[in-house]
């Protein structure tokens, strides 16, 4: 009797042994049906391979999170025409970026926190390759949308209607020389060198986020002719009298318009989503 209790418990360890924690369940893969949203950018802006515009997408990189923000994955080979992927069933999110650098595509990233902390130089000039472009979305019910934004703002300045006003060239002031990939909940924006830049016989900047403390906020010298007079007017962004922060994705528009006398001039900014046309959710 003593030898079949001893065998009980001994066999009981055992099984005990055996059992899985529920922390150790086994990993398999399961398919994600995934798409990418991406405003009111047009599909053969978006799939255009050859020359460079500023909705320009060539390449992605998707990244796989698990729910503590390690990343379980490097998803490569992904494009705009992909429309589902197996991946592990540790994956609770992607986070993608569109136009990745070569730095980017080469590193190996462990957490979302390393992901966050990316960032990427930027030019004001018109692009010489692809604006970089990011979006996170969790998976649900094995599919997910991934919204795909610039992480840089576009301004642009113009003579009021009516008025002939030539614009010559900008110089922004306290211009951010770099900015972060993902957006930031909590981080101040992206430092890189304050840059004082002549664009001439540009209407149009491209510049990465910046906040509005007045030391380091963005600001803009504008120069040209007004009925075939030069001038020069300096620009605060602010809209009522309060500086404004330069967002991402955003286009900004500044409209000058001379008053009487004509120093100072008056200027009206105004802020709206990059793109003009709102096309939703588009499938590829």
């Amino acid at each position: 009797m003593k030898k079949l209790v001893l065998a009980l418990v001994i066999s009981g360890f055992v099984l005990a042994g055996c059992k899985q924690t529920p922390n150790e369940e086994p990993e398999f893969e399961r398919q994600v049906q995934i798409q990418f949203a991406v405003g009111s950018l047009a599909n053969s802006k978006l799939k255009s391979a050859g020359t460079v515009t500023e909705d320009a997408i060539t390449e992605i990189i998707l990244y796989g999170l698990d729910a503590t923000g390690n990343v379980v994955r490097i998803i490569d080979g992904v494009t705009l025409s992909t429309t589902s992927l197996n991946v592990s069933s540790r994956v609770t999110a992607f986070w993608a970026i569109a136009n990745p650098t070569p730095t980017m595509k080469s590193a190996t990233p462990a957490t979302s926190s390393v992901l966050e902390g990316w960032t990427r130089d930027y030019s004001l000039s018109l692009p010489d390759s692809p604006f970089t472009m990011s979006g996170i979305a969790s998976i649900a019910s094995n599919t997910a949308t991934i919204v795909l934004v610039r992480s840089i703002a576009k301004i642009a300045v113009a003579g009021a209607e009516g008025f002939n006003i030539a614009i010559e060239s900008i110089e922004v002031k306290n211009a951010r020389t770099s900015g972060y990939v993902f957006p930031q909940v909590s981080l101040p924006a992206a430092t890189g060198s304050d840059l004082d830049d002549f664009l001439e016989r540009s209407d149009e900047v491209y510049v990465a986020e910046n906040d509005d403390t007045p030391a380091t906020a963005t600001s803009l010298t504008v120069t040209g002719t007004y009925a075939s007079s030069p001038f020069s007017v300096d620009i605060d962004m602010k809209i009522s009298g309060s500086l404004i922060p330069i967002e991402r994705n955003k286009f900004y528009t500044v409209t000058l318009e001379p008053s009487d006398p004509v120093d100072p001039w008056t200027f009206v900014i105004t802020i709206k989503n990059w793109d003009d046309v709102d096309l939703g959710t588009v499938y590829f």
